[in-house]
C-alpha cells in the first residue's frame, strides 16, 4: 500500500498522467484493504483521493447502478 501512496504521490493515476486499465485494476485491492479496515485509509491520503476520483467517474457510478440497482452494496 505504501508503494502505492509513493507512486501516486509522483502521478495523479497508476498508469501516469492519464486515467488507464492499471487504475481499474487497482481499484479492486484499495477497495478490499480499505473497506475490510486492513488499511486505515486515514493515513494514505493519495490513496484515499484516488479512490475518490474513481469513484466520482462517470463509468464507475454506470457500473455501480447496473451491478446495484437497489443501491445495497454486495458483502464489500
Amino acid at each position: 500500500v505504501q508503494y502505492s501512496e509513493n507512486d501516486l504521490a509522483k502521478n495523479p493515476y497508476f498508469g501516469g498522467p492519464e486515467f488507464s486499465g492499471a487504475d481499474i485494476m487497482m481499484m479492486f485491492p484499495l477497495n478490499v484493504a480499505t473497506n475490510l479496515n486492513l488499511v486505515d485509509e486515514a493515513q494514505f491520503p493519495k490513496i484515499a483521493d484516488w479512490k475518490k476520483r474513481m469513484e466520482a467517474r462517470p463509468a464507475y457510478q454506470r457500473m455501480l447502478a447496473a451491478a446495484r440497482p437497489d443501491g445495497i452494496p454486495g458483502n464489500l
